[in-house]
């Protein structure tokens, strides 16, 4: 059995750029939850190039510290091939009526694909609403305060 506070976690865009960008309005909430995280946190792909595009808009220096994170094993990329790509759309037909954004349906259908329940997002409009095979909903980081 998982640890529960060793469990791998997916990190969203907005939490990392608000951990880059110390003047977002989510640095200091998301600082106090990256300080907890033991267990492997992983991304996509989809997150990483909205997160650098983000963050390039605001300061194009900031960037290298995505780079950073990854070239030291702070952040680990879970890879998307082309059978993937088929049930992330497949994720965001089934839920077409809450609009998924696609980085969205990517983390969801990986947090799916690799039994990660618990995601590090300020996005809790979509993911709250998503759920894990038997119904189960994702553990949200930040947790409501």
């Amino acid at each position: 059995m998982v640890n529960p506070s060793t469990a791998p976690i997916l990190i969203d865009t907005g939490p990392m750029v608000a951990l880059i960008d110390g003047n977002d309005q989510h640095h200091q909430v998301c600082d106090a939850v990256a300080q907890e995280i033991t267990g492997a946190i992983f991304t996509c792909l989809p997150v990483v190039t909205e997160a650098v595009y983000m963050v390039n808009r605001v300061e194009p220096n900031l960037a290298k510290q995505i780079r950073h994170a990854f070239a030291t094993g702070i952040y680990q990329l879970l890879p998307l091939t082309e059978l993937d790509i088929d049930h992330v759309f497949c994720l965001m037909d089934k839920y077409n009526d809450q609009q998924f954004d696609f980085t969205d349906a990517c983390l969801m259908y990986l947090a799916q694909r690799e039994g990660i329940e618990k995601v590090f997002t300020i996005d809790r409009k979509d993911f709250s609403v998503f759920r894990l095979q038997a119904g189960k909903p994702l553990t949200l980081l930040p947790k409501p305060g």
